[in-house]
């Protein structure tokens, strides 16, 4: 990662106001791990936080597979020839898939928004 940063066993939660921080974080999970990474508790919980979790994949089919294997779907971001994405999409079962970006759906509040499986209450707009 260009000028990313490994945190220090001393750095701290809270900013220099008092608050709470998290610094926005990339996680990558290295390449022959993928199958490893479905037990992981970051693959397995929702995370609400500036967190991009990247995993390679080899086929489309151990893609669909590491994304659809979570009791979690509130939405998905895939990165890639936009063609290719909307044949992925329609096997991705998440309440929303973003294209080559990863917030506009949630910031655009006019867009239809919501989870599947245990995330969210359903589609609202």
């Amino acid at each position: 990662l260009a000028g990313g940063v490994l945190p220090s066993k001393s750095s701290s939660s809270s900013d220099s106001r008092g608050g709470q921080f998290y610094p926005p974080t990339v996680i990558l999970i290295p390449d022959g791990l993928q199958i490893e990474s479905r037990n992981m508790k970051l693959m397995q919980d929702e995370v609400f936080g500036p967190v991009i979790t990247i995993i390679p994949f080899e086929s489309d089919e151990q893609l669909i597979t590491l994304v659809n294997d979570c009791d979690f779907a509130l939405g998905s971001n895939i990165y890639g020839d936009p063609k290719h994405i909307a044949k992925l999409g329609k096997h991705v079962q998440a309440g929303m898939l973003a294209c080559n970006d990863f917030a506009t759906c949630y910031m655009c509040q006019s867009l239809p928004m919501g989870g599947l499986k245990d995330s969210g209450f359903g589609k609202f707009a």
